[in-house]
């Protein structure tokens, strides 16, 4: 499969992922957010899950603000 044919196939979704703010590169978020759900779900303060975030993937406070709001935002269809 080319490029332009993968593109082709996925092209609603992809659009759909553009016009609600999200890219491909997003899916990187993916471990890290369903750590920090975990996280949360034992109880744990936010700030301590923050902590964890920043120490085991190297994020900043501002990267795990817009990693939540990418994960929690409603899709607009």
């Amino acid at each position: 499969m080319q490029g332009g044919e993968l593109l082709q196939v996925h092209k609603s979704l992809l659009c759909l992922m553009a016009a609600n703010g999200l890219s491909v590169q997003d899916v990187e978020l993916l471990r890290p957010y369903a750590e920090y759900i975990e996280i949360m779900a034992q109880g744990n303060k936010k700030m301590y899950a923050e902590a964890v975030m920043m120490e085991r993937y190297h994020m900043g406070r501002t990267a795990i603000k817009t990693m939540l709001l990418k994960m929690e935002q409603e899709i607009k269809m």
